[in-house]
């Protein structure tokens, strides 16, 4: 069956928001790992809508592989991209280095490093974090602006535990 180039587009952005929600869990039961060809095609696309673009960086953040952290960091670093998308990418690209380490090179980092000091700063603090997962050092000032919501719920159940700990010991 053959589909004029509109209708491709079309199925192509449902296809992304699917996969999107699919990574995020919303539709649970699928293993996204078998589109990784697809999204890698599909993350280098200039003409998705922000819904299908999003829905790709989603499942790139998911996928695991030196291929998704790679697109992950490239989107992040686009200065021509869409600033929602870029903190999308940077926030999926921290959760993509954080659980499966550091899997790009060093140029790669040193962009992402470089968009970072060119960068706004809600998305300086959010590429920040990406830094911080892909082992590069950070100057003192990007360090203070980095904060993430899970590292302080982290720390404020660590100290519940402890003080829950000290309490039973006396």
């Amino acid at each position: 069956m053959l589909f004029r180039s509109d209708e491709k587009k079309i199925l192509t952005v449902k296809a992304a928001v699917l996969l999107g929600r699919m990574a995020s869990g919303e539709i649970a039961g699928y293993d996204i790992r078998m589109a990784a060809g697809a999204l890698d095609a599909a993350s280098g696309r200039t003409d998705l809508p922000p819904e299908g673009a999003l829905g790709v960086v989603a499942a790139l953040a998911q996928l695991p592989g030196g291929v998704a952290q790679a697109r992950l960091a490239t989107i992040a670093s686009n200065p021509a991209a869409p600033m929602p998308l870029r903190m999308a990418a940077a926030d999926g690209l921290t959760r993509h280095a954080r659980k499966n380490a550091k899997l790009i090179t060093t140029e790669q980092v040193n962009r992402v490093r470089a968009a970072r000091d060119q960068a706004e700063p809600q998305l300086k603090v959010a590429l920040s974090g990406a830094l911080a997962h892909l082992g590069s050092p950070l100057d003192s000032k990007a360090s203070a602006d980095y904060r993430s919501e899970e590292h302080t719920s982290e720390l404020q159940s660590r100290f519940g535990i402890s003080y829950a700990v000290f309490c039973l010991k006396k």
